[in-house]
């Protein structure tokens, strides 16, 4: 009867070595589920941030690159209308002194032939003479006449 309590003491206590090292191996079974879990989250919101970041380096890029072309846009369209105000500007002042020039040119020899009443031979028929051949930039050069 001893040996039979003996293998019977020692079935239950290869038992309870069991039950408790199953115990302790469900405990850190659970901890490495438990870690492993973590270490998913972890993994699952550090690739939520970089497709947030590579997001928004992609909005940054097409903006930059958007700002870009508008201010070469706006950089050629300034040029244009500098260009094109040269030009209107330039060919508004030479009408205007030409128009000028004419209107007085006109008003002096008007002038010179009421002062001179008709005499071609004297000091003023010799001036307004020398000025007929005075031409604006409109018309040609004339030699004058003596």
């Amino acid at each position: 009867m001893t040996i039979l309590l003996s293998v019977i003491a020692l079935l239950v206590g290869a038992i309870v070595g069991w039950v408790i090292a199953s115990a302790r191996k469900t405990g850190a079974i659970q901890r490495a589920l438990a870690e492993r879990d973590l270490a998913r989250a972890e993994r699952e919101r550090s690739e939520a941030v970089s497709v947030e970041a590579r997001r928004l380096a992609n909005l940054e890029s097409q903006a930059r690159v958007a700002a870009e072309t508008q201010a070469s846009f706006l950089g050629d369209a300034r040029k244009q209308m500098e260009e094109a105000f040269a030009a209107t500007a330039q060919k508004t002042l030479a009408t205007i002194s030409t128009s000028f020039l004419e209107l007085n040119k006109a008003h002096l020899m008007d002038g010179l032939r009421k002062l001179c009443g008709g005499h071609h031979y004297s000091l003023f028929g010799r001036l307004i003479r020398s000025l007929e051949w005075i031409n604006l930039p409109s018309t040609s050069p004339r030699a004058p006449s003596t």
